[in-house]
């Protein structure tokens, strides 16, 4: 088999294996390195393929390099190549920001390599991105019978919507259950 065909058979390999995702933040689910890794490296050692990563500085610009390449016919190579960005950690030593941004980097062009898909990050930025609250999230809103009760589903719906989108209407409903609550 040429690379392509190797390449070809690791990607649905791979994507048979059903995946976990173990990262996660505020909204999305996504997958680290160690999520795909040890697979990807054994369905590599089995199809005959190799992986080498680099970072190279090309006319002052860095860019992150997978190459893939054919075990069995080593001058068949397929490099797979990103731009790089910095990593400013809130703390922590500089050489901790180089190895986060390593492992990134690797994350991102392994991804790219084997057709990995955060599937995901796309449903959760489009919500992120709406301009408008869903009609049953205005309702709930609307229906808080209590500041209290208005406070823990601002904190359930700040992971759902940008602060700014949702912001102006806790404020009109909770100035109104502070003025209902004071009169009592």
């Amino acid at each position: 088999m040429n690379i392509y065909q190797k390449l070809q058979k690791t990607r649905v390999e791979l994507q048979n294996m059903k995946l976990t995702q173990s990262g996660k933040n505020q909204t999305i689910n996504y997958f680290e390195l160690g999520d795909f890794l040890p697979h990807a490296n054994s369905l590599c050692d089995k199809n005959g393929l190799y992986t080498k990563f680099q970072l190279v500085t090309d006319n002052s610009i860095e860019k992150a390099i997978l190459t893939v390449i054919n075990s069995e016919e080593p001058t068949e190579k397929e490099s797979f190549v990103i731009p790089t960005a910095e990593v400013e950690l809130p703390r922590g030593q500089k050489i901790q920001g180089l190895g986060a941004k390593i492992t990134y980097l690797r994350r991102y062009v392994m991804m790219i390599a084997f057709e990995i898909a955060d599937s995901d990050k796309i449903d959760s930025l489009n919500r992120e991105l709406a301009e408008d609250v869903e009609e049953k999230d205005q309702k709930a809103i609307k229906d808080c019978k209590t500041v209290k009760q208005l406070e823990a589903l601002y904190k359930e719906l700040s992971a759902k919507y940008k602060m700014t989108l949702i912001q102006p209407l806790f404020a009109e409903v909770k100035e109104k259950l502070t003025q209902e609550e004071s009169k009592a």
